[in-house]
């Protein structure tokens, strides 16, 4: 490991106008983008989600307020931070979708990459106009490639053990009493999670290092529960309160314990 320069992070909310134009314009990329993917998500997404006009506009509006000057007041407003958080706080409504209703791979991604361009883009253009909300570098001691490796590989696999244990043993039966249309229960091979999350054990691991276990833990925890709730609830067409709560909360106490493994390895 060596010293090098990084970011200092700014908080505070944004001004009003400033706000309500980073909702507005966050709001206006995703439904843009989304129309253009629409055929190619569609036909996966469309069985299984609620039908259009069963869903109130306000959560929608509210979970992008959320997320948007989240990101903006706390100071996880760097590109990094931004695409990092987002995926994690996308994890549990991915692996629902993936194990539970085969959704394929590329849709996720294609859904996970359009809710951070639609995120990210907007902030990037107030830290243009406004240079003092833009992080300012200052000093950091940056991980070489081998701990990096170690890492994400540490952090994959005790979440990867985590969702195998957990499918091997509550996860069937619960999904079944708490969602309609289920198509598979079968868990997936133990090597298959593990390497399947390696993007977000990388994430999850640069989180902790550059944050700390605490700050990172809490932004990490917070975006999942927030995001997952309102993806699930919305996304999955017949899935009670409790079958919502449930996987979020399942998935957040296995990326707990990462979080917690990984800070206790960098005394962070």
């Amino acid at each position: 490991m060596s010293s090098e320069l990084v970011v200092e992070r700014k908080t505070g909310l944004p001004s009003f106008g400033s706000s309500i134009g980073l909702i507005g314009a966050s709001i206006l990329v995703s439904g843009s983008l989304y129309a253009v993917a629409a055929p190619n998500l569609s036909p996966y997404l469309g069985g299984i989600a609620r039908p259009a006009a069963d869903i109130p506009w306000w959560p929608i509006l509210a979970l992008r307020a959320i997320e948007v000057l989240g990101y903006a007041s706390s100071g996880f407003s760097d590109s990094k931070d931004i695409i990092m958080l987002s995926i994690i706080s996308r994890t549990a409504y991915s692996i629902l979708l993936h194990t539970t209703y085969t959704i394929p791979t590329f849709v996720l991604i294609m859904s996970i990459a359009i809710d951070t361009i639609s995120i990210w883009g907007p902030l990037q253009i107030l830290h243009t106009a406004d240079p003092a909300t833009k992080p300012t570098v200052r000093i950091d001691i940056k991980k070489d490639f081998t701990l990096t490796a170690i890492l994400t590989l540490i952090s994959s696999s005790i979440m990867g053990i985590g969702l195998y244990i957990a499918q091997k043993t509550v996860y069937p039966a619960f999904v079944v009493g708490h969602f309609d249309a289920v198509k598979n229960i079968m868990p997936l091979p133990l090597p298959l999670f593990v390497f399947g999350l390696i993007p977000v054990g990388y994430c999850v691991q640069e989180i902790i290092y550059t944050h700390g276990f605490s700050s990172g833990a809490i932004a990490m925890l917070t975006s999942s529960f927030v995001v997952g709730s309102v993806n699930i609830a919305l996304g999955v067409r017949g899935g009670d309160l409790l079958g919502v709560f449930g996987i979020v909360q399942a998935w957040n106490c296995i990326l707990a314990v990462a979080s917690a493994v990984l800070g206790f390895i960098l005394k962070v």
